[in-house]
């Protein structure tokens, strides 16, 4: 594997899970939200 390659996928993962992180907050603040 090149280290171009590895990179490229680290960097990937690391947004992947900042999207995710980012979507899961804005999920949980809508559902308390809702409950008000």
């Amino acid at each position: 594997m090149s280290y171009t390659l590895a990179l490229v996928f680290l960097l990937g993962g690391l947004g992947l899970t900042a999207l995710g992180i980012y979507f899961y907050r804005k999920l949980k603040e809508a559902e308390a939200e809702k409950r008000r």
